[in-house]
């Protein structure tokens, strides 16, 4: 049975980087704003939340992860 490098990123790691990426956007203030005003948030916010997440299920699912991960070049960019 192969041995598992114990410093190779896990899922959990790529879902914290997400995680990471879409506090910077102050998506979770856009997303509390929508339900408590019944506005949505901008087109822009919400496609990128569908990004990060697609990317982040992604990464998560390779076998390795790439170790570089959190390099921006695997994320999208807003505007």
């Amino acid at each position: 049975m192969e041995r598992q490098d114990p410093l190779a990123p896990t899922a959990a790691d790529v879902h914290r980087e997400a995680a990471r990426r879409l506090r910077l956007i102050g998506y979770h203030g856009h997303r509390v704003r929508s339900l408590g005003t019944g506005k949505l948030m901008p087109d822009a916010i919400r496609h990128f939340k569908m990004q990060v997440d697609f990317v982040a299920e992604t990464l998560s699912a390779q076998t390795p992860i790439p170790a570089d991960f959190a390099e921006d070049r695997y994320w999208p960019r807003l505007g």
